[in-house]
């Protein structure tokens, strides 16, 4: 913030909000600016890929400005993810590798045009130190092209940065390179896990017994004080950290499965909704009772690796008669509708010719009573029942007439 009053018409008034999440969205930063008596400063931190930033500007269309990042002037609230390649506009959804590939361009004609820069040793040298960095970070097809279209600022890398990495399963990669006692930084989609250095014949190995399918491992190389040389190894097959998931009926009213990851958090949800976590145990197993399981729900559970939700298993509810709703016939007599459910205190949505009436609670038997004057004959009566946050197990009967 470089003004005190950077818009005295917002005085006393909200004019521009800054919040940082990291990528499991716990607020990292926030500040708040009004119109008038702004504290002036500034702050600086480090965002690791998957971390967001939002700002709200009042007036984003004519005062909200950006020389590296794409902004959205015809909204108030712009976010930003952080990518390996910088700052995406989530609205925009700019390709942000293309503008990093122009800025590179950019930065080597200007190293190549300044003769002190371009003669000196990449130890040395910020300037490229900086620039071999940004190569690295592209995808690996443009990697091969910029080192090749800029060998000549980097003659004693040629060859050095090669690495070869193999997914052996179990949790456990190996690799080799042309270094020893080199050091080798590895992530896990995007988060830094460790360091390792490579023996005297230049080979490694990293064990992690959380790596779970679709996982992407990214192993970097330090050569010259810098991190390059980046590799990408997405993780397939590997079954047994997968989710197992027994068959879900009505009738069991629990959810059971297992894993061969111990003490591993587990969230659940039910319809999209989320319902509970919990933990397995020290055999990987979990089990999550819930009384209102109707036919058709769909249970989605996820396992926690790495401090994200991640190997997501579905399965659908079957059918079992046990919480399913029964209507008694309704004619303009009666004046009213009757029916029972194996689940007590449980809202019920009541329908009239498609237009909802109201919503009761079943008593503690299940029963439930719904009293009208103004049923005619004809009249389609629709009742569901609420179960897992949605409504569901829908019948339907239609009014008849007075006999």
């Amino acid at each position: 913030m470089l003004l005190t009053n950077p818009h005295n018409y917002y005085a006393g008034e909200l004019y521009a909000e800054i919040i940082v999440k990291n990528s499991l969205g716990e607020v990292r930063y926030e500040k708040k600016i009004e119109g008038k008596d702004a504290i002036k400063g500034e702050d600086e931190f480090t965002m690791d890929v998957g971390d967001s930033v939002q700002i709200y500007h009042a007036e984003t269309k004519n005062r909200l400005r950006s020389t590296n990042v794409g902004i959205d002037i015809t909204k108030k609230i712009n976010t930003w993810v952080m990518t390996k390649w910088g700052l995406q506009n989530q609205s925009l959804k700019e390709d942000v590798e293309q503008k990093l590939i122009e800025s590179i361009d950019l930065e080597g004609d200007r190293i190549l045009n300044d003769g002190t820069i371009k003669a000196s040793d990449l130890e040395d040298s910020m300037d490229k130190k900086h620039f071999l960095l940004a190569i690295k970070s592209l995808s690996p097809s443009y990697q091969t092209e910029y080192l090749k279209k800029y060998e000549i600022l980097f003659p004693d890398i040629s060859g050095q940065d090669d690495i070869t990495v193999k997914y052996e399963g179990n949790g456990k990669i190996t690799g080799t390179t042309r270094l020893p006692k080199t050091m080798i930084r590895m992530r896990v989609n995007g988060q830094p896990k460790t360091v390792i250095l490579t023996d005297e014949n230049g080979m490694f190995t990293y064990k992690n017994s959380k790596l779970a399918k679709g996982d992407m491992v990214q192993i970097e190389m330090k050569i010259d004080g810098i991190y390059t040389a980046v590799k990408e190894i997405l993780i397939v097959g590997l079954s047994g950290n997968e989710l197992i998931l027994q068959p879900v009926s009505t009738q069991d009213k629990k959810v059971v499965g297992h894993t061969v990851l111990p003490g591993t958090v587990l969230r659940i949800s039910v319809n999209g909704i989320a319902k509970t976590i919990i933990t397995t145990d020290n055999e990987g197993e979990f089990a999550y009772k819930n009384s209102k399981l109707v036919a058709g729900d769909i249970v989605r559970v996820e396992m926690k690796i790495d401090g994200v939700y991640t190997s997501a298993k579905e399965i659908v509810v079957t059918g079992s008669v046990d919480n399913e709703l029964t209507l008694q016939p309704v004619s303009t007599k009666d004046k009213k509708i009757v029916g029972t459910t194996q689940l007590p205190n449980t809202s019920i949505r009541i329908s009239v010719n498609g237009i909802a009436k109201t919503i009761v609670t079943t008593d503690e038997n299940g029963m439930f009573t719904y009293n009208s004057s103004k049923f005619i004959v004809g009249d389609v009566i629709r009742v569901e029942m609420k179960a897992n946050g949605s409504y569901t197990g829908a019948k339907e009967v239609t009014v008849m007439g007075n006999e």
